[in-house]
């Protein structure tokens, strides 16, 4: 599979504390792939650097044959990266079609490919429609996952990096935002997955990395991490015993 994002010892570091140490990653065009770890692991601040919301200190970013390293997040968008963050961050004043105007602000002259795309998301999320006039704030926890997520879409990225989109929601919604997230990417959207839901995003994705300590300690495919001893222990049982 082609390479769309390839990423090579790439180091982020706050001030003297570094969160991400010389990892190497992978997405292909059209994959999924899951980055996984507990806590302080370094996968929010590898999607900030993917995005540009933090500057690496080291490594170099290549987004398909580009090298994109260190550029602003709004070029980073014009070239099909979008990055939906942890904790969802819609404009709660603003309605449900406010929000989705905003995402397609880079394509805000060309009329019809915003038609388009809104067509395109309400495909995908036809409750956003019903609410197309709905202050964002007032929606549930999970239509305001929904409504991020689509935003994202909104200048139809090529590669859609997402942050927990699981947080806080029900199990039969996070099912729902999963298969939807599958068929996102049957469209041709590759995906780059932060998730704590270690057994959601494994039946996701293709492939997997496991971050430890800002430090990539085991890849491979989903299937042979589900099975892995020590992605068993360290996150799947875990998650089982919650249950």
């Amino acid at each position: 599979m082609t390479a769309l994002l390839r990423v090579e010892s790439l180091t982020v570091a706050y001030g003297p504390v570094t969160a991400v140490r010389a990892l190497d990653l992978a997405v292909g065009d059209g994959e999924i792939v899951a980055l996984l770890g507990a806590n302080g692991a370094g996968k929010t601040s590898t999607l900030r650097a993917l995005s540009g919301l933090v500057r690496p200190v080291g490594g170099r970013i290549r987004f398909a044959g580009e090298d994109v390293t260190g550029l602003p997040p709004d070029a980073l968008v014009g070239r099909g990266i979008v990055h939906v963050p942890e904790g969802r961050q819609v404009f709660g004043p603003l309605s449900v079609l406010e929000n989705l105007e905003l995402g397609g602000f880079t394509q805000r002259k060309d009329r019809a490919f915003l038609r388009e795309t809104l067509a395109f998301v309400f495909e995908l999320f036809p409750r956003l429609k019903e609410r197309l006039h709905q202050p964002a704030g007032t929606l549930s926890g999970g239509e305001q996952q929904m409504l991020a997520i689509a935003r994202g879409l909104m200048s139809r990225p090529r590669l859609l990096l997402l942050d927990e989109p699981s947080m806080g929601l029900a199990p039969i919604v996070v099912q729902d935002i999963f298969r939807t997230l599958r068929a996102i990417n049957g469209r041709g959207t590759a995906i780059l997955i932060v998730e704590q839901n270690a057994k959601a995003a494994l039946a996701l994705a293709h492939r997997a990395v496991v971050l430890e300590l800002g430090e990539k300690v085991l890849e491979g495919p989903s299937e042979a991490l589900a099975s892995d001893p020590r992605v068993v222990d360290a996150y799947l049982a875990q998650a089982e015993g919650r249950r």
